[in-house]
């Protein structure tokens, strides 16, 4: 069984996502795909940022994935693939109160 993991996106790429069964690579910074793990800490600038093709991350991916993470930190891991195939995954809606 795969570890939790949580992306921050809009709805309709949380659909496609979703349906490709694979987590897509971030469209600005370093080439890799993102996510927080299940229990890490929310940090609303990372998580939620407007930069590259999302500005508003109002949808999140819960999922699973048995691949381990390049990089971790508390806020951030990442994958320096084009993609991370994902499994169990169920979208939820975000909004801000900020």
């Amino acid at each position: 069984m795969g570890r939790k993991y949580i992306h921050f996106t809009n709805l309709e790429d949380a659909k496609k996502m979703v349906d490709s069964g694979r987590l897509w690579q971030s469209s600005y910074g370093p080439k890799a795909a993102f996510a927080v793990v299940a229990g890490g800490a929310f940090v609303p600038g990372v998580q939620l940022s407007s930069m590259g093709r999302v500005k508003v991350r109002s949808a999140a991916i819960i999922f699973e994935t048995d691949l381990l993470p390049d990089a971790a930190y508390p806020e951030e891991v990442m994958w320096h693939l084009p993609s991370v195939p994902i499994k169990n995954a169920k979208i939820v809606i975000y909004f801000s109160l900020s």
